[in-house]
């Protein structure tokens, strides 16, 4: 974080909403992650591009989800 206190990776992939102004949980990925640096939407997928895992170690995977599945 931008307190000095490292982020903690996690695996849910949440929304926020800003017309209801609630969050949504879509469920988990299969590894924990954080920092990422894209989130391209192409052919009705989200892909989750690289960032960071446990112990902030750089991570080369490519996630693909889709929010219309729990």
């Amino acid at each position: 974080g931008y307190n000095g206190v490292p982020a903690v990776a996690e695996a849910s992939v949440f929304s926020y909403s800003f017309n209801s102004g609630e969050w949504r949980d879509h469920g988990k990925l299969p590894a924990v992650t954080m920092d990422h640096r894209g989130l391209p939407y192409a052919g009705g997928w989200y892909y989750l591009i690289g960032g960071m895992g446990e112990q902030q170690t750089v991570v080369p995977e490519v996630y693909r989800f889709s929010l219309d599945t729990p």
